[in-house]
């Protein structure tokens, strides 16, 4: 069971899809929350018996309790929050018999583990060759303590963001997601490369807002938005609807491809510097097709003319273009 599926199942429970929903799962309480558009109205009980409800009709096994939250698409404070305490159902000997020999095999496999674990521990040389390099690992609690679980918790943060995106397309032709297109327009490569500049909880809490916003035409509060959110916003919404309607492809496919898509952008803003040297070799070749002109014209019009008169304007030209280049 992933969260994928929970996710599915409380949506598919609560039949409304101007909501999103997000799981976090600690010490086996279950917190969900409702991310709802601005004006939206929403019937609290009917809410708490749909998800009580495909909760623990589907997973009442894995969550003793069941915390609800409410709030604007955007906002990281919740306006509203409820407790839901999952009852525990009544199970016959031949149930509770199976679930003990379930668990007690669990028990044993991890117990397994735990055994080849301390194995590999006294065994220095194979720990470091097949597993990690002594050099990587923190040598004192005092020392590395910090700074390792900051890299965890950035590590598991991204691993979040990750999946947050792929959930995310603001198109309804997929093909576009995978289709070979020309590079989009510098304000669209801008938008996008901002986008992507964002802090990771930043983008999370922009998603959902930019899915509403594409796909029903509502615009965020912006003054509940930090400042640079809100500089980003105002250009997004002043886009004619051509101009929407890119930006929305290549925000899908950054969700899909974060790291290919930002590649392909990144070139918008660099091809003058690799034309420049493409326009210059032009410009000497068509100089100097027009000085042989002149010069075989020159000579066929007056044949006393003195021949090298223009083969000198030519090095000439060559020796102050190279200078100049």
């Amino acid at each position: 069971m992933t969260n994928e599926q929970i996710l599915n199942a409380i949506a598919d429970a609560c039949e409304d899809n101007t909501l999103r929903f997000q799981l976090i799962l600690q010490d086996k309480i279950l917190h969900v929350y409702i991310n709802r558009p601005t004006q939206a109205e929403l019937d609290y009980d009917d809410l708490k018996s749909k998800i009580y409800g495909v909760i623990t009709e589907k997973f009442s096994l894995r969550f003793s309790a069941i915390w609800l939250y409410c709030r604007v698409l955007g906002k990281v404070e919740a306006d509203w929050q409820a407790v839901l305490e999952i009852e525990l159902a009544s199970f016959d000997p031949a149930q509770v018999s199976s679930m003990m020999q379930a668990i007690n095999g669990a028990v044993e496999a991890t117990n397994s583990i735990i055994d080849k674990i301390n194995l590999e521990l006294e065994i220095p040389d194979s720990f470091a060759v097949d597993w990690y390099d002594f050099e990587e690992l923190p040598t004192t609690a005092g020392e590395n303590s910090a700074e390792s679980d900051l890299e965890l918790l950035e590590s598991i943060d991204r691993a979040v963001l990750e999946l947050d995106l792929n959930k995310y397309c603001f198109i309804s032709n997929q093909r576009l997601l995978y289709a070979t297109l020309t590079s989009p327009k510098e304000n669209i490569a801008r938008l996008v490369a901002t986008f992507d500049r964002f802090e990771q909880s930043t983008k999370r809490s922009q998603l959902p807002v930019l899915e509403i916003y594409f796909n029903q035409s509502i615009k965020p509060e912006l003054p509940t938005l930090e400042a640079v959110v809100q500089i980003w916003w105002r250009e997004v919404m002043v886009l004619d609807l051509d101009q929407q309607r890119q930006l929305a492809i290549w925000l899908s496919r950054y969700c899909l491809h974060p790291e290919q898509t930002i590649s392909i952008i990144s070139k918008v803003f660099t091809p003058q510097i690799e034309e420049k040297p493409k326009r210059s070799q032009a410009t000497i070749k068509a100089i100097r097709q027009k000085l042989s002109r002149q010069s075989l014209q020159q000579n066929q019009n007056n044949p006393k003319a003195k021949p090298g008169l223009f083969a000198s304007w030519r090095i000439w030209l060559d020796k102050f273009l190279r200078k100049v280049n």
